[in-house]
């Protein structure tokens, strides 16, 4: 019998749990208004939050939505802070390390000691290991699902993940959550994403059944949800295709091989496993390509060189977002839209993200992008010191 998650209902609303939850909620954000006014009589929310939980009346407040544009442009939905409490009793108490356990390895997103250097520094490996078999020569498979959030089917998320919670109260919340939010049909037509599947009706006959699809990308369990929603074509690909070198992160995932025709077998096998049992479809970023082109994968290019060398370079669109950025710092350094301390924090940023590859050029040209003398001027004696060092 496969294992579930034992943890009682009851211990969503005990009064610890919330409180842990608050203080792992507000990191970071302590200075924010709706946090502020949490904390300002944090004992009566708390209690308050408790009692609706213990008597199944806690509805979710509705979702805060605004558009970011970096590095593309998203919607996101925002809880309210107090939903946001419960978000981290579900998923830090209940949901994370359960379904991160179950994960394969080299699923690298939304998983303690994982990230994208993991999956980074796991894909030169993964070259270096294939030169040594065979060689520079070889292809890769580029898979990237089309607006993977909204188009999550919330009968395949209750399929798989509402049967682990061993309380059937558990079960009715999480499920609650699930629905609290869905993708217009709009969005859903803009895109040619299906909004029906033609399937056998249970009486021989065949009917068009509606698909409700989208989880909130600001939702805390829409992180855990999509982290884990793959897993099925993970193991086909590691179990059945028996692909060796092999990375995921998020949406976002790369297969290596030294044959083409087999990685377009592995294609047609993992659309074929989206389509029909995950109900999405790949968009027009999926293709199969030489290792000399180099692997397009987290915001970097990484070039197999003929002589084994690994050459990992930032992508333009990601230095272009970089400029855009110091642009801004030159404009507002003097104005209280942004203060030093958090100019220096951006600056050593993007040092610490482009000292990941080969992008020393790339590096020195952001800098001197910067004209305040005095953030220069300690930006240099920090690279300065790390050299010593």
């Amino acid at each position: 019998m496969k294992e579930k998650i034992n943890l009682p209902y009851s211990h969503m609303c005990n009064f610890d749990a919330l409180y842990h939850a608050h203080i792992k909620a507000r990191s970071c954000k302590r200075c924010k208004k709706p946090i502020v006014k949490f904390e300002f009589d944090l004992c009566y929310h708390l209690r308050e939050l408790a009692h609706e939980l213990e008597t199944k009346k806690y509805k979710i407040s509705g979702y805060h939505r605004f558009t970011v544009f970096e590095p593309k442009r998203r919607q996101i939905q925002s809880l309210l802070y107090r939903d946001r409490v419960v978000q981290h009793v579900i998923c830090d108490d209940y949901i994370s390390q359960y379904f991160s356990k179950r994960a394969i390895y080299d699923n690298s997103a939304c998983r303690i000691g994982k990230g994208q250097v993991f999956a980074l520094n796991r894909m030169k490996k993964f070259l270096r290991s294939h030169y040594n078999k065979y060689g520079a020569k070889g292809y890769f498979l580029k898979c990237d699902i089309l607006k993977y959030f909204p188009s999550l089917s919330h009968r395949v998320i209750k399929e798989r993940f509402s049967p682990c919670f061993a309380d059937p109260d558990m079960r009715d919340l999480f499920n609650y959550i699930i629905d609290s939010h869905q993708t217009k049909e709009e969005f859903l037509d803009r895109y040619g994403i299906p909004r029906t599947i033609v399937a056998d009706n249970g009486y021989g006959k065949v009917k068009e059944f509606p698909i409700v699809r989208g989880v909130p990308i600001g939702n805390q369990t829409s992180q855990i949800i999509g982290m884990y929603y793959l897993d099925p074509v993970d193991r086909l690909i590691k179990e059945k295709l028996r692909i060796k070198y092999y990375s995921r992160y998020m949406d976002d995932f790369i297969l290596i091989h030294h044959s083409k025709e087999y990685l377009q077998y592995c294609f047609k096998e993992i659309k074929k496993m989206l389509e029909e049992k995950l109900l999405l479809k790949l968009n027009d970023k999926t293709q199969i390509a030489p290792l000399k082109n180099g692997i397009p994968y987290l915001g970097w290019n990484l070039y197999l060189l003929q002589d084994g060398k690994i050459l990992m370079k930032v992508r333009k669109s990601t230095l272009k977002r970089f400029r855009s950025r110091v642009k801004f710092i030159n404009k507002y350094h003097n104005t209280p839209i942004i203060d030093k301390y958090r100019i220096l924090c951006i600056l050593n940023s993007y040092r610490g993200y482009l000292k990941l590859g080969n992008s020393f050029r790339s590096y020195q040209s952001i800098i001197k992008l910067v004209k305040t003398a005095t953030l220069k001027d300690r930006i240099i004696d920090v690279d300065k010191k790390l050299l010593e060092d």
